[in-house]
């Protein structure tokens, strides 16, 4: 007899659900990062950028930050028959809806600056001027000659390909293989062109001996006789595009303070702005329009809703490190450097609130009735909403890196670093009046403290920790395993500490610990909500993220940010800072930890709270029977045991509304 749990729609190992593939990205909103182009297709807008960051948004407005397959620098997107982006060291990423990218084959790793298709192939130059080609835009060849000099924009229409570049340089192809050189009337560097109303219309900038940008426009409706139009402007042009019956350019160069939006019906006479653009000067890269709304990418992220004259810049919230988070009465705070709280009630809206300190805060903590939040150079601040909040100046001039509530009283872990270093605790039972006591000696710098199982734990040094009951008596002890542990949570009923090389410590009651090797490091903080633990952190230039079933066995999950610090679950989500983001809601259940007892079989059944859920079995996974129906958040159940030799399957599904 065998008894197999399995689950449905792709789940993760172990059986829980893949909560992590797409991030709302909440403060700032939308990332504040330089974005290079924009396109529009099937609905939805497609956004890439620096760190080989993808966002993609239904109206311009709110954006999702998508999975990634790389950390190289995204120059282009745009769709053919598929969704493809291109960019630095030979990237080229694919996906059939822009949220699942896969990673294609290419023969170098020379920077790609644009792509185009049609005629049911692929087309790429390179910043060398060499062309390469595609059925499939996953594997890629070169092909010979290369363009004269370096290309910049590429786009398909009446059944060609036009490249434009340096120098004035224009190229036609009718299959992306076989390419000639068209003659243009400048020796101007292009750097978009685009195709609709009948006709190309590239657009570029001739830079002066001194330093001067004069824009212009060349048009043609083969490909290959073009005509030139001075724009009678010193600003960059960068990119444009064709749609919704106009063609809409941008530019900026982010220095001079200039910036320019224009539009065409016919791609010859051009409209501008009456008064400021709404620009404000920034570097702006890419557009792209659909769905009644242009959005600009560069040094942020405009809207316009007037066909691409006027702009808004949709950005919002504070750009600093968000280092813990804390939730209260359905109140959810998050604190960070520049003296940044963030309060929000719903997760989505968030409100910077002003506390009238410039505090680097580093963590947050929630008991007798008020939220606390600690920091560098002694700060400490109180809230009983998350809204008011009142700073306690004095207590101590050295950091506090840590705060946890237990036992009836707050307690800090602080580092004084002049004369010679110490590390000590700073304590209070209500959250108002501090005290320090007792020094810790060899704790070190960004020590860590957290409470459970009716204890405070504060990891030292060489498998060193304190441990104490009432916050105010400590023991060191020694956890036998001789590693740095840095830093200790205390979630799903268990202390939960991580070792940077080795892996992480657990306990149940914080005196015996019990070493697990895994692969993850460089974790800052552990959450766990709906069956799932979720680590982040930080390597060189890339943020990490990890998630669990059960803190042990760790899976990887991509995420293209960087510097990640906190982690909580609230409102049905994972929300995760520095910058805040916000996991996709998962409606997806999971069937895991199977235990017997009592002569059965039990799973423990995760799903939404409120949502209806089915629980079904099978002997050939073919045909699925009916077992039970129920609509908790969590729920034990009993699985029937087959009898005889034979093996049982059980699944859990999603029911529709």
């Amino acid at each position: 007899m065998r008894i197999t749990i399995t689950c449905l729609l792709g789940l993760m190992s172990l059986c829980h659900a893949d909560e992590f593939s797409r991030w709302t990205w909440r403060v700032p909103s939308p990332p504040a990062i330089l974005w290079e182009k924009v396109a529009f297709a099937d609905g939805q807008f497609i956004a890439v950028g620096d760190l080989g960051s993808i966002m993609t948004s239904t109206n311009g407005r709110e954006w999702f930050l998508e999975n990634t397959v790389t950390t190289n620098r995204l120059l282009n997107v745009f769709y053919g028959d598929r969704y493809v982006a291109s960019g630095n060291r030979g990237t080229v990423v694919a996906s059939p809806d822009a949220h699942e990218w896969r990673l294609a084959s290419f023969p170098n790793d020379h920077t790609l600056l644009a792509m185009a298709y049609g005629n049911d192939v692929y087309a790429a130059f390179d910043v060398y001027g060499n062309f390469y080609h595609s059925t499939n835009a996953l594997n890629w060849e070169t092909v010979d000659p290369p363009a004269p000099t370096t290309g910049a924009d590429m786009a398909f229409g009446g059944d060609q390909f036009v490249m434009v570049g340096a120098a004035g340089l224009i190229m036609t192809s009718t299959n992306g293989l076989d390419w000639v050189q068209r003659q243009s009337n400048t020796t101007g560097d292009f750097l978009s062109v685009a195709f609709g109303a009948g006709k190309f219309v590239a657009v570029g900038s001739e830079i002066d001996g001194d330093g001067n940008a004069n824009s212009f426009i060349e048009t043609s409706f083969n490909g290959i006789d073009w005509f030139f139009q001075s724009l009678n402007t010193d600003v960059l042009v960068k990119d444009l595009t064709y749609a919704d019956g106009r063609f809409v350019i941008v530019g900026g160069d982010g220095y001079s303070g200039g910036s320019i939006s224009l539009n065409s019906s016919d791609g010859i006479y051009y409209n501008s702005a009456a008064g400021d653009n709404g620009f404000g000067g920034s570097d702006v890269n890419g557009v792209a329009c659909g769905n009644g709304v242009c959005v600009a990418v560069g040094q942020g992220v405009f809207n316009s809703t007037d066909g691409g004259l006027t702009w808004t810049n949709i950005n919002s919230g504070p750009l600093a490190t968000i280092y813990d988070f804390a939730q209260k009465d359905g109140t959810v705070v998050g604190v960070g450097d520049d003296g940044v709280i963030l309060t929000t009630i719903d997760g989505r809206a968030w409100v910077n609130q002003v506390v009238g300190s410039s505090a680097g805060w580093r963590s947050l903590s929630v008991g007798s009735g008020v939220f606390v939040a600690a920091g560098l150079d002694g700060a400490l601040a109180s809230s009983p909403d998350g809204l008011g909040w009142t700073s306690y100046a004095n207590v101590t001039a050295g950091n506090i890196w840590s705060v946890a509530y237990g036992a009836g009283r707050f307690v800090a872990v602080a580092w004084e670093a002049t004369g010679t270093p110490y590390g000590f605790f700073v304590t209070s039972t209500n959250g108002t009046d501090w005290e320090v006591i007792k020094p810790l000696g060899n704790v070190g710098i960004n020590a860590s403290i957290a409470f459970g199982a009716g204890a405070f734990v504060v990891f030292a040094n060489n498998g060193y920790y304190y441990y104490s009951q009432d916050g105010l008596t400590w023991t060191a002890r020694n956890t036998g395993y001789g590693h740095y542990v840095l830093p200790v949570f205390y979630c799903n009923n268990e202390f939960l500490g991580v070792e940077p090389s080795v892996g992480v410590l657990t306990s149940s009651d914080g005196l015996s610990w019990v070493q697990h090797e895994t692969d993850i490091s460089g974790v800052r903080h552990v959450s766990h909500g709906n069956g799932i633990y979720l680590a982040v952190g930080d390597l060189p230039g890339s943020g990490k993220m990890w998630s669990s079933a059960d803190g042990l066995n760790w899976k990887t999950e991509k995420i293209g940010v960087t510097d990640l610090r906190s982690s909580i679950y609230a409102y049905d989500s994972f929300y995760v800072g520095g910058t805040v983001l916000q996991s996709e809601t998962s409606l997806i259940p999971s069937l895991e930890q199977v235990t017997q007892g009592n002569g059965q079989l039990n799973a423990t059944v995760f799903g939404r709270i409120g949502r209806d859920y089915e629980l079904q079995s099978s002997t050939d996974l073919k045909t699925w029977q009916h077992e039970s129906d129920y609509n908790q958040g969590q729920r034990i159940q009993p699985l029937a045991l087959p009898t005889g030799p034979s093996q049982k399957f059980y699944r859990v599904k999603l029911k529709e509304p």
